[in-house]
């Protein structure tokens, strides 16, 4: 099997003017590109002051010319290197002593010097030197150290000095006044072999914290339905309330008044790791602030020793990646430290860096990818001992597959999105209206539309530009000569609405969007809507919409969701997305409980995925693509939906098939289109009529069961509607030509039939036809037919037990029908005693959803963790039911609500808990005379073997 982790890392010869092997080189990330500065040349033991830069987006290096009239830097290396507005900020580091030609009289640096990356040019030392500042915060030379830089100033941490001693002190320098403002003992020693230093590039927001901690950011806009209303006007009804708006997490831009956080993580000690993580906070004084929270790290593992680790903030979370060497086994390791919870997790690099010497990694924040620089064949103790950094090649990790990303940053801010809201639902100059396939419709603005969907503004414009050409009068456009020049709008465009062919809640959720820009609204957080949006997303190239989609998918995979969001992200093209959810639907099936077996056909892998599945057969490839994989126009469209809300399309043929001689007998079976090419009778005619009812009645029911949770009516797109209707007709109409049904049949009307089944046919040569007559369809419309017919034999076996008494405004009803809920599931020997017969009697007189509120109030440990807004399957939901029902029973009957069972054991009561008679079990019932005798409570549970821990 191919690993998952394989899917998340590749790796790249990179090309153009690689640097050569260097030590101590410094790189820094700026946008899609990285710098790289200095070093010293592994083998000629020169160091070097040259800059090269990395497109992360062509694999390629280029070295950069630096003008000889710019004051070019010393040549060093272990010196520090940090981005500030346009300018690279190089600080300290080792290099040769000034007029010496030997190797061995190196000196230590304490200059910061500033490279402008736009001009190319080197800022004179002169500018960057503070003569102003005390001396007591200058700091002393130094190389091998941390620098970070947050609100314009850049820290300097630890590092060594020319004799190798560890420096614990901490200073800070202004880049905007460049002036040294404050040193203070910092009493960690730190430096590169062991540490590293990070601030994020931009905060991220966590709404629901901030308006917990502090009022509502919305609390002065007004009450919900009156916020646009004057003169007291009587409020909107049906508004979205406030309490029930959900906030993504954002991210922010970093400003001097909100400076973000450094956090330094420090490992010794490798023999017994010792591991330290602190945050140093900038405070608006001036001062800065220090918390330990090295003990606060929790995980079910922990980071090895890490010898000269990098790290970078994406996110949530913090990232650190190294080279861990033992005497056994070496490798470059990659961690994760959620900065929320404190927990670390460990990325699986995959096979491209389980060989080769890899030791510098660095983050493209806007693509959420770590990448990894080093040599596939090269030998990672050998480069470590001499220090060296190889650039020949590049792995590229995907850290949004292990749920690692950057929450995308807003177009207005929260109280904004809410006024928009309310704009939407209150109905502020609504010109517009929307109309989703069912016909309902939606007022809102076109102008809104216009400025916040790209597309819809292309196809307004070349609508009035159409309408202003057939005004014009003359030759060329009176025969039509720029007819084929000009692009065409949108025919579903007209001047007052627009037909988004999209069901109601969905083209509601998009319209939400587009008046909010967020999704914020519980409807858009529904899974099925959140499918559908992506989808939109995808096809309109709504990019922010599709960034704010996949993070609301992120957030809400689950075993209970990975299936669907597997299958849209595969749609989408959402490759990362995809892969995460692959990895929960993989992780969720090797969980499964103990006895809840998949079941497997040629098409899909198990129960759990089928559910999904189905629908995405019949589904395919919603407004972009046709059932054989071609491109749908809304022209295309527009046919489909003519001939799939049709009920007798797929029948009814021409006047022609009146011909008596396209009855005669023939050797070859009918196909389809011969079959529909006959004219249909009035009895024909008729059932076709009484069906249509039917049709729509299944329908509804599929939309619900596998769309759909809370809409009663069919919320399937035209296409989707059409491919189900087909497949539906097509069985009907198969099963009737080709089934035993029609072996029986003796109908005059239809001698076509009559002829071509034979009295004497047998059940194989029934099969072989129908065999021959599906081998005439496309494999897609075969799975489409193979969805259907599942779905119709769910629908049979649940109507044969379903509860037809109970209610059908939950879930639940439809799954009383499926599953079985009797007595019988009591272990042991407990459904042989005549006693336990009442649990029959109350479960008779108890609707499925009661029941089901009350397992869930009984499940067990084991079932902690389930809700009853989880999509499970029907055979993990058959064994909750199971092992929860006794459970339940025994609750039930000791706290005194079970009256049947006191009835029956009115007349024999030995045990007693809690004044309610729970009685002991025996296979002979509770009437056994051994057990009442002499032998007890000893005797009835020796029978019990089934359920050791629910003896009564």
């Amino acid at each position: 099997m191919y690993p998952i982790s394989d899917l998340t890392a590749f790796c790249r010869k990179t090309t153009g003017d690689v640097p050569p092997q260097l030590v101590g080189a410094s790189t820094t990330v700026v946008g899609s590109k990285m710098y790289l500065y200095g070093g010293c040349l592994a083998f000629e033991r020169r160091m070097v002051s040259d800059i090269y830069t990395f497109d992360f987006e062509t694999f390629v290096w280029e070295r950069l010319n630096q003008h000889p009239e710019d004051d070019v830097p010393t040549a060093r290396y272990f010196h520090s290197a940090n981005i500030w507005r346009s300018y690279l900020i190089i600080f300290g580091g080792r290099s040769i002593k000034p007029q010496s030609e030997a190797i061995e009289a190196l000196c230590v640096l304490n200059d910061i010097r500033m490279f402008d990356i736009t001009t190319g040019h080197w800022l004179p030392s002169s500018i960057t030197t503070s003569e102003t500042s005390p001396l007591s915060f200058i700091p002393t030379a130094r190389f091998a150290h941390l620098s970070s830089v947050s609100a314009d100033r850049l820290y300097i941490i630890g590092g060594q000095d020319l004799a190798l001693d560890l420096l614990d002190d901490l200073y800070i320098y202004d880049l905007a006044a460049k002036v040294w403002l404050q040193r203070r003992e910092y009493s960690r020693h730190c430096s590169t072999y062991r540490s590293v230093a990070v601030t994020p590039d931009v905060h991220v927001h966590l709404p629901q914290e901030e308006s917990s901690s502090t009022s509502s950011p919305t609390s002065d806009i007004g009450i919900a339905g009156t916020r646009f209303k004057v003169n007291g006007a009587a409020p909107t009804p049906s508004v979205t309330r406030p309490d029930s708006l959900v906030h993504l997490p954002y991210s922010k831009a970093l400003t001097s008044d909100h400076p973000c956080d450094i956090f330094v993580f420090s490992n010794h000690n490798f023999t017994d790791v010792q591991r330290e993580f602190q945050v140093i906070s900038p405070l608006s004084d001036g001062d800065i602030a220090v918390s330990d929270r090295s003990n606060t790290m929790t995980g079910t593992s922990f980071p090895p020793g890490l010898r000269f680790p990098t790290g970078a903030v994406l996110g949530t979370y913090f990232i650190v990646a190294g080279t861990y060497i033992s005497h056994t086994y070496q490798s470059f390791s990659i961690w994760a430290l959620d900065l929320l919870d404190m927990s670390w997790i460990r990325i699986d690099r995959g096979s491209a860096l389980a060989t080769g010497s890899w030791f510098r990694s660095c983050l493209w924040s806007t693509q959420n990818k770590l990448l990894v620089f080093g040599d596939k064949n090269g030998n990672l103790v050998e480069d470590y001992d001499r220090r060296l950094l190889n650039w020949d090649y590049v792995t590229s990790i995907d850290l949004e597959a292990f749920g690692i990303y950057q929450p995308p940053s807003p177009i207005i801010n929260i109280r904004s999105q809410e006024l928009g809201l309310a704009a939407l639902e209150e109905g502020v100059l609504a010109d517009f209206e929307i109309i989703c396939n069912d016909d309902r419709r939606i007022k809102c603005s076109r102008k809104l539309l216009e400025e916040r969907w790209p597309w819809f503004k292309e196809q307004h414009r070349l609508f009035a530009q159409s309408v202003l050409a057939y005004l014009r009068v003359g030759p060329p456009d009176l025969f039509g000569v720029d007819d084929q020049r000009r692009q065409r709008p949108d025919p579903r465009l007209t001047p007052r609405s627009f037909c988004l062919s999209e069901p109601y809640p969905v083209a509601l959720a998009l319209v939400q969007y587009f008046y909010s820009t967020a999704l914020i609204t519980p409807l858009q957080r529904a899974p099925a809507v959140l499918s559908q949006l992506l989808l939109l997303s995808s096809i309109y190239d709504l990019t922010h919409l599709q960034s704010l989609v996949k993070q609301a998918m992120h957030q809400a995979l689950s075993n209970a969701t990975s299936a669907g969001i597997y299958s849209v992200a595969t749609l989408c093209s959402c490759r990362s997305l995809q892969i995460r959810a692959l990895r929960v639907v993989i992780a969720s099936s090797q969980k499964r409980p103990a006895g809840a077996r998949p079941q497997k056909d040629k098409d899909r892998t198990s129960t759990s995925q089928n559910h999904t599945n189905v629908q995405d057969d019949i589904a395919g490839r919603p407004r972009t693509y046709g059932n054989d994989g071609e491109n749908l126009s809304s022209e295309a469209h527009t046919r489909v939906r003519s001939r799939g809300m049709s009920d007798t399309s797929d029948i009814r043929g021409s006047a022609e098939a009146d011909d008596p001689s396209l009855w005669e007998s023939t050797n070859e079976l009918p196909r389809e289109n011969t079959i529909t090419a006959q004219a249909i009778t009035r009895e024909e005619q008729r059932i076709l009529t009484l069906n249509a009812s039917v049709v729509s009645a299944l329908e509804d029911l599929f939309s619900w069961r596998f769309k759909d949770r809370t809409s009663r009516m069919s919320v399937l797109s035209p296409v989707e509607s059409w491919r189900f209707r087909r497949a539906l007709y097509r069985i009907w109409l198969i099963s009737y030509v080709y089934g035993m049904e029609g072996h029986y049949l003796k109908r005059p009307t239809m001698p076509w039939f009559a002829r071509t089944v034979s009295e004497d046919s047998d059940s194989e040569k029934w099969l072989n036809e129908q065999k021959e007559v599906l081998d005439t369809f496309l494999a897609a419309e075969l799975r489409q037919i193979e969805s259907v017919v599942k779905f119709l034999q769910i629908i049979a076996d649940w109507a044969v037990t379903a509860h037809f008494k109970s209610s059908i405004d939950q879930d639940w009803d439809y799954l009383g029908g499926m599953m079985a809920a009797d007595y019988g599931l009591l272990g042991g020997v407990l459904s042989q005693n005549h006693a336990e017969s009442a649990m029959s009697r109350t479960l008779r007189q108890t609707d499925f959803n009661t029941l089901m509120d009350a397992l869930f109030d009984s499940k067990s440990e084991k079932y902690a963790q389930w809700s009853k807004e989880d999509w499970i399957c029907l055979d993990c939901y058959q064994e909750f039911i199971s092992e929860t029902m006794p459970i339940w029973w025994l609750k039930r009957k000791r706290s005194g609500k079970s009256l049947l069972y006191q009835t029956i054991m009115l007349d024999f009561n030995p045990f007693c808990v809690d004044g309610i008679p729970i009685m002991p079990d025996c296979r002979h019932g509770y009437y056994c005379r051994k057990q009442i005798g002499t032998a007890g409570l000893e005797h009835a549970t020796m029978f019990n073997v089934g359920t050791p821990t629910l003896h009564y």
